[in-house]
């Protein structure tokens, strides 16, 4: 090979369910000069002889191998070794959805001149990939300061300058989980500025793999990564950023870290304390939303939490036993996390996924995903539980619509804080 314009980098661990998919799109993009790293984390299923397979027979896919040590160290051990000038992250699940993705944003960056330059993405729901959800698109082609557009997210859309990578020292921390915000924040701090441009570039898929957030290690990681970006927003007076980091304390992983602390993980509740000590109260002043400091929650408040939380899962599991078919009503992350706490508290009655519209053959936990109207002759006899992270309203409405007589609603907040008495042994991972 020549000069490489792109190194994308892919950690990989037990991925063979999606790995030749993801592959497939980087090795069918029209920007020929491009090398693709494969980082093995200590692969235990198919993926090792996948990679063997595909790097016999394309020159340009460089395999490497680690214990698995999680994405972030398998990312940095890729960025040692690249060769690009730019680097492209990619997670094996993930694909790109066209093939100019990487010409597109490769050609941007040089003609405006910019470390950073990303485009699209989209999520991938139900089998289908989600045009209205914007969240990580852009609306215009344009140049974005990072003091002005604090919440872009999704770091796997852009490309970024290798050489500015390395003169700035940038890479993952290598905790086991919320490692990328820290590192996309830092970057930017020292960028400042990005070319965006409008076209899709990146479709992040919703897999049946089930974070653990009843683990350690991966709340250590959360609490770390909000941390960091504490320090990263207060060292360069971010302001959204830094409120932005006390929601995540307060409301989107307080579940977790309530969990760990109620089961006397000491050392949680010193990391929990050392973030709160890192944020500034001058900066939430700053943010519109006008944030209070949180107080960690004496050891007692967080037991009235969870014991209230049981008692709301208990009234759940009792209407289950009522009926002999569960229909879990929505198969994304809170579907499936619904699925696996029932299994996880013994629950052995037939349950089954449904979405409100079928547009492919769509697995979740392992199991055949139905469309509402597959399930109608259930809709006397069956428990439909839906379990969305933001549609539920809408997926009530659908369910009347189509006359199921016997409804729950479970949130994801709901579900994050239920399962607190179990032990960690009785935690499980569905795929």
């Amino acid at each position: 090979m020549g000069d490489i314009c792109v190194s994308v980098i892919i950690p990989v661990y037990n991925a063979e369910r999606h790995l030749e998919e993801c592959l497939n799109s980087c090795l069918k993009q029209t920007l020929r000069e491009i090398e693709i790293i494969c980082v093995n984390d200590g692969s235990t299923d198919n993926t090792g002889t996948i990679l063997e397979r595909y790097s016999d027979q394309y020159p340009n896919i460089i395999i490497m191998n680690q214990e698995n040590q999680g994405a972030g160290a398998a990312r940095n051990l890729g960025m040692r070794f690249a060769r690009g000038e730019f680097i492209s992250f990619m997670d094996s699940d993930d694909f790109y959805p066209n093939q100019e993705a990487l010409w597109k944003l490769y050609t941007s960056a040089i003609e405006k001149k910019v470390y950073v330059c990303g485009g699209t993405a989209f999520f991938m729901n139900d089998g289908k990939v989600d045009e209205n959800d914007t969240a990580l698109s852009f609306s215009e082609a344009a140049i974005l300061h990072f003091r002005e557009n604090q919440r872009i997210g999704g770091f796997t859309r852009f490309i970024y300058d290798r050489q500015f990578l390395l003169e700035e020292k940038i890479q993952f921390p290598t905790w086991r989980w919320y490692e990328d915000p820290p590192f996309f924040a830092e970057v930017m701090a020292k960028a400042e500025r990005l070319y965006a441009i409008r076209d899709l570039v990146y479709v992040i898929r919703n897999t049946d793999k089930i974070v653990q957030f009843h683990n350690d290690d991966i709340v250590i990681g959360i609490l770390n990564g909000i941390g960091s970006m504490l320090r990263i927003s207060r060292e360069n007076r971010f302001a959204m950023l830094h409120a932005d980091r006390v929601v995540d304390l307060n409301e989107n992983f307080a579940a977790c870290i309530y969990e760990r602390i109620y089961h006397r993980r000491t050392h949680i509740r010193e990391c929990y304390e050392r973030v709160i000590t890192g944020i500034d109260e001058s900066l939430l002043e700053e943010d519109i939303r006008k944030l209070k400091k949180p107080e960690a929650p004496s050891e007692g408040e967080i037991a009235q939490i969870f014991e209230d939380s049981l008692k709301r899962e208990q009234a759940l599991l009792d209407k289950v036993n009522l009926y002999e078919k569960v229909l879990i009503y929505g198969a994304g992350r809170a579907g499936r996390l619904l699925y696996q706490y029932l299994r996880q508290r013994g629950c052995k009655k037939d349950i089954d996924f449904m979405i409100t519209a079928k547009h492919s053959d769509y697995t979740a936990c392992g199991k055949k995903v139905y469309s509402i109207q597959e399930c109608t002759d259930e809709k006397d006899r069956a428990l439909v539980i839906i379990a969305n992270m933001s549609h539920i309203e809408q997926m009530k409405e659908t369910a009347h619509y189509y006359q199921f007589k016997h409804i729950e609603a479970v949130s994801w907040n709901e579900l994050m804080f239920f399962g607190a008495d179990m032990t960690d042994e009785d935690y499980l991972t569905i795929f």
